[in-house]
């Protein structure tokens, strides 16, 4: 005996013969959704942890100091990391620690009836109370003090480092008795930008597969 055509829809795993059900049943999962949608805290309370673990472990492995990030290091940053005693081998943003230990999740502005912080769309990472930051990112100049010599040669000036551990005397020896009547000045270098926030493709996985469980659980509840 011939089979009789027909059409079924499918939602959300569960088969429909009727196009008008299916689209209620879609609509009702969409409305549900949408509310959800209005609060995105669940899911970036599990995100924010890991993507901040992320950001310093990457600067640790020096990852921004490497292709296809910034290389160049200007003899003046490398001196100034000298003459405060940090060694070579420490990755280039980690010299003080103060930029790594200022990366957290920024409050949200938006407020939940109760009072409590609630994320909606956007979910905010960033530095606090590092001043440099911003230039460390985008790149920007820094004007440091040096010494000129009379043959034009320019030289750090240590003295007017903030923070250093070494005297130009420390740092040149000998040399420091006839360069102590070098010319005073300053000098703008460029400081290369390295975006520490950039999200990497395993930053995105795991985003995803945090919306992808976050979505499916919501759209599982009330059915």
């Amino acid at each position: 005996m011939a089979r009789n055509a027909s059409i079924n829809y499918t939602v959300g795993l569960e088969n429909y013969t009727s196009a008008d059900a299916a689209f209620d049943h879609w609509a009702k999962d969409l409305r549900r959704l949408k509310r959800k949608l209005g609060d995105l805290t669940k899911p970036f309370d599990e995100i924010s942890p890991v993507i901040i673990h992320n950001i310093k472990w990457r600067m640790e492995d020096n990852t921004f100091g490497k292709a296809p990030f910034n290389t160049e290091t200007s003899k003046f940053t490398r001196a100034v990391r000298r003459a405060k005693g940090y060694p070579p081998s420490r990755p280039k943003l980690v010299q003080s620690g103060y930029l790594e230990h200022s990366i957290q999740r920024l409050p949200s502005p938006t407020k939940s009836k109760t009072g409590e912080r609630r994320e909606v769309l956007v979910l905010r990472i960033g530095t606090i109370g590092v001043s440099y930051a911003k230039d460390v990112i985008d790149g920007g100049t820094w004007e440091v003090p040096i010494l000129k010599g009379p043959r034009g040669g320019t030289y750090l000036d240590l003295n007017r480092i903030r923070g250093g551990s070494m005297s130009n005397a420390e740092y040149y020896g000998e040399k420091w008795g006839r360069m102590s009547s070098y010319k005073r000045a300053t000098k703008t270098i460029e400081i290369p930008g390295r975006n520490i926030f950039t999200i990497f493709p395993e930053d995105s996985k795991f985003i995803n597969k945090v919306f992808e469980k976050w979505i499916t659980e919501n759209l599982g509840e009330n059915k």
